[in-house]
């Protein structure tokens, strides 16, 4: 008996030091990828536009959150999601209505400029994740999903793996597998920040979340399933600590709710405790502050988001998140993110053409700071970053004031 506990004793020292390592590795690898950050650097959001070939660029004030819309970069037809890289000088956006995902290079003022040759991705659901080393990402494709898709167009289910140029940004196929057969809609795709592990959520009614190690390549294999209680889930994010992974369910039988996971030190899911907790009417994004302590989900529902658009939580030191309150934004609220400080929120809402900007106090509640109008056509995702900005050779830290006023061209 003693023996075998000196046995698990050293199991799990052993996990718990490989899991270090990982973190090591990973902030190494980045840290040299990435450009260290002021503390008040830029920070600059993107709205992708699915009405309108567009991803709207917009400047958002470190100090008091004022918005400066920087214009419109190109996109394909019917852009449904934009992710940046981790080093900061690249963008994806995948683009539904022609089939593949456009690269992008940002520079250090805000400005995204479309590389001249797109990644292939037949019937793409937008689902899109990078590795967090930064030199692989991954894709969904679902023909169930795709305009005009359904029961009868089901056969065509997979999960794509590019490998990414760290000079160019540039994406190359490296390989497609097909999800299990009863797997007929991925679309939401995750990476581990620290493990090599996918997670993959199936946006149908019986609420699934697939898991997928991947290979010394990089590249997914399918080891198992879990069922999230709801239904449709929409959303999966992963805590700054890599423990919880939660998923936002938009409806089911136990009504909206966001799902909590456990993360095991090889990337299995185990039900948290409480497993679910309640949101608001459809939900259909969550949004995580860097230090972990706050969270946020988007309601879709149009009839209540003018004062419950936007779901609050405090997190615990275990991961759980408990509610505090709701505010208000705009109808159909798709996509929430938050600035790399932890300081502000932004929320886009697909039917009013919008963001809406919010301070997150020191107790994680929101306050309404502004709301950009008419800015897209139908967003569909936000993403937000801080950038290093050099402006006649000094190193800016806000566009809004002197020596920084305006960008340079």
């Amino acid at each position: 008996m003693c023996s075998h506990v000196i046995h698990l004793i050293i199991a799990r020292y052993l996990l718990s030091l490989h899991a270090l390592l990982i973190v090591a590795l990973s902030f190494l690898l980045l840290s040299h990828t990435a450009p260290a950050l002021a503390a008040d650097s830029p920070i600059f959001a993107y709205m992708t536009n699915y009405g309108g070939r567009t991803v709207s660029m917009l400047q958002v004030d470190p100090a008091d959150g004022r918005v400066l819309p920087l214009g419109n970069a190109p996109a394909g037809a019917g852009s449904v999601s934009i992710t940046l890289h981790p080093n900061r000088k690249f963008a994806y956006v995948v683009n539904a209505g022609d089939q593949n995902i456009w690269t992008y290079t940002l520079s250090p003022t805000g400005k995204l400029t479309p590389q001249p040759t797109a990644a292939g991705l037949a019937f793409p659901t937008g689902g899109f994740a990078l590795h967090h080393s930064g030199q692989l990402a991954y894709a969904t494709s679902s023909a169930f999903l795709a305009p005009g898709g359904g029961p009868g167009t089901s056969s065509y289910h997979t999960v794509s793996t590019y490998s990414v140029n760290l000079q160019s940004g540039t994406l190359t196929k490296a390989s497609e597998i097909s999800t299990p057969g009863w797997s007929v809609a991925p679309s939401f795709v995750v990476v581990h920040p620290f493990l090599n592990v996918l997670y993959m959520a199936d946006d149908l009614s019986d609420g699934t979340i697939s898991i997928y190690p991947l290979d010394a390549n990089g590249h997914p294999q399918f080891a198992k399933w879990v069922r999230t209680g709801g239904q449709n889930p929409r959303m999966l994010m992963i805590d700054p600590t890599g423990r919880v992974l939660y998923a936002v369910n938009e409806g089911g039988a136990a009504g909206s709710i966001v799902t909590q996971f456990d993360i095991t030190a090889t990337g299995d899911l185990m039900p948290h405790n409480p497993p679910t907790v309640g949101a608001g009417l459809l939900p259909v994004a969550i949004a995580i502050t860097p230090n972990g302590r706050f969270a946020y989900v988007a309601n879709y529902r149009t009839t209540e988001t003018a004062t419950k658009g936007i779901s609050m939580f405090t997190v615990s030191a275990n991961g759980s998140l408990t509610p505090a309150g709701t505010m208000g934004t705009g109808p159909q609220t798709e996509s929430l993110a938050v600035d790399p400080a932890g300081r502000w929120l932004l929320a886009a809402s697909y039917s009013s053409d919008t963001a809406s900007v919010y301070r997150i106090g020191p107790d994680g509640q929101l306050t309404w700071t502004e709301t950009v109008g008419k800015i897209g056509d139908r967003p569909t995702w936000i993403a937000i970053t801080s950038v290093p900005y050099t402006h006649g050779g000094q190193l800016c830290i806000n566009l809004f004031h002197s020596p920084c006023e305006g960008p340079e061209a």
